[in-house]
C-alpha cells in the first residue's frame, strides 16, 4: 500500500487531484467488502473538498486547472451553489490549492486505514535488473 500512497502523492505533485481521488475510490472498491465508512468519507470529500470551502471537489479542481497559468494570488469567482440564482465566492488560486491538499491528506488517511488490513506491499523502486529470457 505504500506504493499506492506514493502514487497518490505523485498525482498531487502533478496537480492531478481528480486522478488521486479516483485512485482512492478504486482502492476502496477493490476490497472484498468495501468499508462503508471509508466510502462515506470519500463521498464527503467529493461533495465538499474541505470544511473551509465546502465546494464540490470537481469544481475546485476545474478552477485550479483552468487558471494554472495565472499567479497564485490570482482571484477567481467560484460558484458555491448549484441552484439558481447561483452564488459565488472569491478565492485566490493558492487557497484552492491548499484546500485540495487538505482533501488529499484525508484521502491518504483513508488509504492508510485500508492498508492496515493487509500485510503485503509493492516495492516502489526497482532493486535489481531482470533480463527477460528470449525463447527461440
Amino acid at each position: 500500500m505504500e506504493y499506492l500512497k506514493v502514487l497518490i502523492g505523485q498525482f498531487l505533485g502533478e496537480r492531478n487531484f481528480l486522478q488521486a481521488l479516483n485512485l482512492c475510490q478504486d482502492i476502496i472498491n477493490a476490497e472484498d467488502h468495501p468499508n462503508q465508512a471509508h466510502q462515506k468519507d470519500l463521498n464527503w470529500i467529493k461533495d465538499h473538498t474541505s470544511r473551509e470551502i465546502n465546494i464540490p471537489f470537481i469544481i475546485v479542481e476545474t478552477f485550479v486547472s483552468r487558471h494554472a497559468n495565472k499567479s497564485l494570488t490570482y482571484t477567481v469567482e467560484v460558484p458555491i451553489t448549484r441552484s439558481r440564482p447561483r452564488r459565488y465566492k472569491e478565492f485566490e488560486i493558492i487557497e484552492l490549492i491548499i484546500e485540495m491538499k487538505k482533501a488529499y491528506e484525508s484521502m491518504r488517511e483513508i488509504v492508510t486505514k485500508i492498508a492496515k488490513n493487509y500485510s503485503i506491499d509493492i516495492p516502489f523502486k526497482k532493486e535489481e535488473k531482470y533480463e527477460i529470457p528470449v525463447i527461440e
